[in-house]
């Protein structure tokens, strides 16, 4: 498996990097909710802006995978915040520049922490065991679900010929199904492997 989207760039060299996770945790949540606290003004928020963007520079991380994780998820923030923006502009830009500074922070902080250590940190905080767990498993078993979803759509390619897209579009659903459905197969193949090795969650 050579998937690496979660731990990219948490193994680069930098002073943020270098950084406990016990501090960059309640730092990153301090910085959100007051962004997400500060009344709409300019000022405080380019001063959060610059912030950041010195934090992004120290980290030694690429813009363009700022920008790619801003992008995928400022459509979403932007539908939902679509309602305030009839009439009220003013309100509707500074709710998008609340989620795109607090998406700075968030990346910052997953980007620049291997995950089992940010894992390790919020179980310092009294992570609710059940959190921590399930987190755990989703870390280890996504690379596995990635894989299975690589191989369907390799197979779909491969009797595809082109042309049709109503064919297409039958493929892809085809995929996505048989997806869901080796996914849930996989997922019980797993707990039945680990509880025949002893696991029992404890609260």
């Amino acid at each position: 498996m050579h998937h690496s989207f979660i731990d990219r760039y948490s193994g680069l060299d930098s002073p943020i990097h270098r950084l406990d996770p016990r501090i960059k945790i309640p730092a990153a949540v301090l910085a959100i909710i007051t962004i997400v606290a500060t009344p709409p003004a300019f000022t405080p928020f380019a001063i959060y802006g610059a912030v950041a963007l010195a934090l992004w520079i120290a980290s030694k991380l690429p813009f363009r995978y700022l920008l790619s994780r801003i992008a995928i998820t400022l459509p979403f923030v932007a539908v939902m915040t679509l309602g305030i923006a009839f009439g009220r502009w003013q309100l509707f830009i500074f709710t998008l520049m609340r989620a795109v500074l607090s998406l700075c922070f968030l990346i910052l902080l997953t980007s620049t922490t291997q995950f089992p250590l940010l894992l390790e940190g919020l179980r310092r905080y009294r992570l609710p065991e059940v959190l921590h767990s399930l987190l755990s498993f989703m870390y280890r078993f996504i690379y596995i679900i990635i894989d299975e979803f690589h191989r369907l759509n390799r197979g779909r390619q491969s009797r595809e010929t082109g042309g049709q897209l109503k064919l297409s579009w039958r493929g892809r659903g085809w995929m996505l199904g048989t997806f869901l459905i080796r996914s849930i197969e996989r997922s019980e193949r797993v707990y039945s492997a680990m509880l025949a090795r002893g696991y029992a969650y404890r609260r």
